[in-house]
């Protein structure tokens, strides 16, 4: 639980990876960077830059996986005020990319109930792939900026 709390928290270069292949399954290599049950009268800064990026000679096969997960996952997010930076994040450099039921990157916030909050959420270039072949199935490259479907009045 995030009660009256402040995070700041800043990553630069976390989770690269440079290799000929690339197989992930059932697996991310960020899983969520801010993981709490809720997050009450709370204050979350979060940077990210060059994180969860592949470069790879051939192939990068991800199936029921990500490149990385929520950035804040929370059941409840009341009263917090978050600022957001992503950049470079989820990118995949390869000769093919090819995504089965998974996705370059989730969401950038993921709550069940969103309730007088202000989140301000900066992304630049992410869930990108550079390649000559592409192929997605049952999956997306980028996910739900904001996922608050779960969320009442």
């Amino acid at each position: 639980h995030l009660v009256a709390s402040k995070v700041d928290l800043s990553a630069d270069k976390l989770g690269n990876v440079e290799a000929s292949s690339v197989n992930i399954t059932d697996a991310e290599l960020v899983d969520e960077v801010v993981d709490a049950a809720d997050a009450n009268a709370s204050s979350l800064n979060i940077s990210l830059v060059d994180v969860a990026n592949i470069r790879a000679a051939a192939i990068v096969r991800i199936a029921q996986g990500k490149l990385m997960d929520e950035t804040v996952d929370a059941d409840k997010i009341l009263r917090t005020t978050a600022r957001i930076e992503a950049a470079k994040v989820g990118n995949v450099k390869s000769q093919r990319l090819v995504v089965d039921h998974g996705g370059l990157v989730d969401e950038i916030v993921d709550a069940d109930v969103l309730r007088n909050s202000t989140f301000r959420v900066a992304v630049r270039s992410a869930a990108n792939f550079k390649g000559q072949r592409l192929k997605v199935r049952k999956g997306q490259l980028m996910d739900e900026l904001v996922d608050a479907s779960a969320s009442c009045g």
